[in-house]
């Protein structure tokens, strides 16, 4: 692997860009040319969280000695005595690694989780978006042999698809994407716009006070019974109404920032002074999370 390089700039005080790379070795590499060509390997800086996880990656590199150079690899494989090898860390082993990262996380089911699940999950969220499969292709580092000569020339063909994909990272970030939701939930604010379009072009509907048919909702419908044997009424938490589609989410810990689905707290949301009797709509996520717990 060829020496990290940084493309960050910061905005408004917070980092945006990429940690990029060359990967000599890689698993498509099947003939003498592949062999001896660097694979282009980019990391975006601004996450889901909001966080800035490269500082912190970064410095913890450097605390434990890993150097990023021809013939390094980026991660490399652990020594009894503490110390770093000279080879990778086989796939298998990184699996293991990262699931026993995630075990307190919480999420899906954990065995299921390796190493190609994140570039799973973010070619799924591409899809999902509604980009280009030109574009998810070449995010997949797959491109079709009439395309060589463009990339050639081109210089930086995975400018437009990197920005592609950050775009579809802060749509997620901003819960204006929800791509663990089915399809007619996917995009929260475009539904919401379809519906008030439609709304205003009747002169002779009146404006829907969402407050009050909830209230209705809750003296009719009767206490919620989830979808499994659980008291909610027993449940201590916090729960929160997304503005525009009136989705409930759960909040275990009042102190902290992020629901139990792990979306993060914003002015999109409004805190209910007590807990509907009636939780619909719920996130599907958050209720998966209580009825576990």
């Amino acid at each position: 692997m060829a020496a990290l390089r940084l493309d960050i700039t910061l905005r408004d005080g917070h980092a945006h860009g990429w940690i990029e790379a060359d990967a000599a070795r890689t698993k498509t590499a099947s003939n003498l040319e592949r062999k001896t060509r660097f694979l282009p390997m980019s990391a975006p800086v601004k996450t889901v969280s909001g966080l800035d996880w490269s500082r912190a990656w970064l410095q913890l590199r450097r605390e434990a000695r890993m150097e990023a150079a021809e013939g390094k690899p980026l991660l490399p494989a652990p020594n009894d005595g503490g110390s770093w090898a000279n080879v990778p860390l086989s796939a298998s082993s990184a699996g293991i690694w990262l699931r026993s990262l995630l075990q307190d996380v919480g999420g899906p089911e954990l065995s299921r989780v390796g190493t190609h699940s994140m570039k799973c999950t973010l070619l799924s969220w591409c899809a999902k978006f509604g980009l280009d499969p030109s574009i998810r292709r070449a995010l997949g580092y797959h491109t079709s042999s009439g395309d060589k000569s463009i990339n050639t020339y081109a210089r930086d063909a995975m400018s437009t698809p990197l920005r592609e994909l950050q775009r579809v990272i802060d749509s997620v970030a901003s819960g204006a994407f929800l791509p663990d939701q089915t399809r007619s939930g996917y995009f929260v604010t475009a539904a919401a716009e379809e519906f008030d379009s439609s709304s205003e072009s009747s002169g002779d509907e009146e404006d829907v006070d969402d407050a009050k048919a909830e209230e209705a909702i809750d003296a009719i419908a009767g206490q919620w019974q989830g979808t499994r044997d659980i008291s909610w009424s027993k449940v201590a938490a916090v729960f929160f109404r997304h503005s525009t589609s009136r989705c409930i989410h759960v909040l275990q810990d009042e102190a902290g920032a992020e629901f139990c689905c792990e979306r993060r707290i914003t002015t999109a949301y409004i805190r209910l002074e007590k807990k509907p009797d009636f939780l619909h709509p719920l996130c599907s996520t958050c209720e998966r999370i209580i009825n576990r717990g």
